[in-house]
C-alpha cells in the first residue's frame, strides 16, 4: 500500500482510537443508522478487530485474569442488551495506567486499568462502557474508515495496535500516523462531534435501561476535570478533547431528564475488581497496606469489604500468607461466600504450602459455583500439582474453551501428565490459535502429528486443524499483499 493511501487510514484510526469516554451531551440527534457498507463489511471489521486484539495479547497488554474478564464482560453484556441494536460484543481490559477506553472494528470494546481505577462507582464505569458500546452499535468506526478508501486489513490492524501500544516501530505505521494527524484533525472534527453526541445519547439510554443512574456520566466527567488540575499530565481523553463548563452542563442537563435510580449497581463485583487492579498496580505493597488501613477507619458496608479484600491481596504480595488467609476467612464467614474470596484463599493456601486446605477450598467453591471459570481454572491447576489428572480433566470439561483459552493450556498439561503427548501438543496448538499466534499453533500441530502415528482418530483431528490453520495463514499473507 502506498504512503499516500496509508495516511488517511492512519489519521482516521488515530482519531477513532483517541475517542474520549465522555464527550458532549448535546441536543437530540437523529439516528444515523447503519453504515453505508461500501468499504468495510462485517467480515472485514471482524478481521481487523481480531488481528489487532491478537497483537495486543502477544504484546502482553491484555489482562487475562478470569475474574476481571468475567466481571467486565458481564457488565458490558448487560448494557449491550439494553441497546436498540443489540449485538455480540467482546469486552477486554488493557493493562495501561492511562485513563482511556475505546472500541475497535468487529465489536471489540477495551477499557484501560487506569480508567477503572479512576472511577468511584460501578455507574461511572458503566457510563464509559455504554458510550463505547454506542460507537459500535451506531457503526461510527466503519463510517470513519470508509473515508480511507480500500484498506489492507492486516496493515489496518497493525496501525490500530501501534496507536494502542504507542509503538515506535515504523513498520506499524507510527511515522505515518504522526505526520498525518495534525493535517487531518480539522477536516474530521465535525464528523467526530456528531458521532460523540450520538454515542452520548444512545449510551445514556443504555444506562437508564439497565438501571444505572445516568448522572454518573457528568459527575465523573466533572470530577476528572477538577482532579486534572493536579495531574502532571492530563488524562488522555481530556488532553485531546478539552473539557469545558458548557460541556459538563450539557451532559448534566440531559441526565436530569432521565429517571433517577441506581438499582443496576453490583458493588461487590465492582469493588472486588478494583481491589485486584489496585494491588497489581501498586509499586510497594507495604505502602499500600498503610493506605488501606487509613481508608478502613471510615469505610462501611461493601466498600469496607472491598478494602479488606485489597488488604488480603497486598498481604499476599508481601508473602504474609498467615494474615492474608485470616483476612479472607473473615470475609468468607459472612454469607454468601464470594467467588473472588474463595479463589484468593485457595491461592494463598497453595503459596503457604497448605495444598490439602487449598484443594478443600476450591472443591467447596466449585460445588457452590459449578463451571465458574475463575474457580475451576484455579482448582485444575491445584489438582495438577498433586497429580490428580483425571479429576482435573473432569473439572475442565465444564468450561468453554472458546471463551477461556486457558482451558486449552491446562488440558495440554493434563494430557502431558497422562502420557498423551500428541493430545498435549494438539491443545497447545489450540491455545496459541486462540491467542492469534497461528505460526506457533501450526508448529505445535506438526509436533502433535509426529507423535500421533498410532492414533488414527487423533491424527485425523490434527490433520483437519492443520489444514484449516495453514489455509488461514495463506489467506492472511494474501491480504497483506493487497
Amino acid at each position: 500500500m502506498s504512503p499516500r493511501r496509508l495516511r488517511p487510514i492512519a489519521a482516521t484510526l488515530a482519531l477513532l482510537l483517541a475517542l474520549p469516554p465522555f464527550p458532549v451531551i448535546a441536543v437530540d440527534l437523529p439516528e444515523m443508522g447503519d453504515s453505508a457498507g461500501t468499504v468495510l463489511t462485517a467480515e472485514q471489521a471482524q478481521t481487523i478487530g481480531s488481528e489487532a486484539m491478537a497483537q495486543l495479547r502477544r504484546a502482553g497488554k491484555l489482562e487475562e485474569d478470569p475474574g476481571i474478564r468475567r466481571y467486565l464482560t458481564g457488565l458490558g453484556n448487560r448494557l449491550a442488551a439494553a441497546s436498540d441494536q443489540p449485538r455480540q460484543l467482546t469486552f477486554f481490559v488493557v493493562n495501561d495506567p492511562t485513563v482511556n477506553a475505546f472500541a475497535l472494528p468487529g465489536g471489540y470494546v477495551g477499557v484501560h486499568t487506569g480508567l477503572i481505577l479512576a472511577t468511584h462507582s460501578e455507574s461511572e464505569l458503566a457510563a464509559v462502557l455504554a458510550h463505547e458500546i454506542a460507537h459500535v452499535t451506531q457503526h461510527h468506526i466503519e463510517r470513519g474508515l470508509e473515508a480511507a478508501g480500500k484498506m489492507n486489513l492486516p496493515l489496518t490492524a497493525a496501525l490500530i495496535a501501534a496507536v494502542l501500544l504507542g509503538s515506535k516501530n515504523p513498520e506499524l505505521g507510527q511515522a505515518a500516523i504522526a505526520s498525518s494527524v495534525a493535517g487531518a484533525y480539522q477536516s474530521q472534527l465535525n464528523f467526530t462531534r456528531e458521532n460523540e453526541q450520538e454515542a452520548d445519547r444512545v449510551g445514556m439510554q443504555m444506562l437508564t435501561g439497565t438501571g444505572f443512574d445516568a448522572r454518573s456520566m457528568p459527575s465523573f466527567f466533572e470530577r476528572l476535570k477538577e482532579e486534572s488540575r493536579f495531574y502532571s499530565g492530563l488524562p488522555e481523553f481530556l488532553s485531546t478533547h478539552p473539557v469545558t463548563d458548557s460541556r459538563i452542563a450539557d451532559t448534566r442537563a440531559r441526565a436530569e431528564q432521565l429517571p433517577r435510580h441506581n438499582q443496576g449497581d453490583d458493588p461487590t463485583g465492582y469493588l472486588t475488581t478494583k481491589a485486584r487492579l489496585r494491588v497489581t498496580a501498586a509499586r510497594d505493597p507495604r505502602e499500600l497496606l498503610k493506605q488501606l488501613d487509613v481508608e478502613l477507619r471510615t469505610a462501611t458496608g461493601g466498600e469496607r469489604d472491598g478494602l479488606r479484600f485489597a488488604r488480603a491481596l497486598a498481604l499476599e504480595r508481601t508473602a504474609d500468607y498467615g494474615q492474608a488467609s485470616e483476612t479472607l476467612k473473615q470475609l468468607l464467614s459472612t454469607p454468601p461466600p464470594r467467588v473472588a474470596w474463595l479463589e484468593a484463599l485457595g491461592r494463598v493456601q497453595l503459596a503457604a504450602g497448605e495444598t490439602q486446605a487449598a484443594l478443600a477450598t476450591y472443591a467447596q467453591g466449585v460445588s457452590l459455583y459449578p463451571n465458574n471459570p475463575e474457580l475451576s481454572l484455579a482448582y485444575v491447576d491445584a489438582l495438577l500439582r498433586t497429580g490428580a489428572t483425571e479429576q482435573a480433566r473432569t473439572v475442565l470439561r465444564g468450561l468453554n474453551a472458546d471463551e477461556w483459552p486457558q482451558v486449552h493450556q491446562l488440558t495440554a498439561r493434563v494430557a502431558d501428565q497422562a502420557g498423551q503427548p500428541g493430545e498435549s501438543h494438539f491443545h497447545l496448538a489450540e491455545y496459541y490459535a486462540a491467542l492469534g499466534d497461528i505460526t506457533s499453533a501450526i508448529t505445535q500441530l506438526k509436533i502433535a502429528r509426529r507423535t500421533a502415528t498410532n492414533d488414527f482418530y487423533l491424527a485425523s483431528r490434527i490433520d483437519a486443524r492443520l489444514s484449516d490453520m495453514q489455509e488461514a495463514e495463506r489467506a492472511r499473507h494474501e491480504r497483506e499483499k493487497e
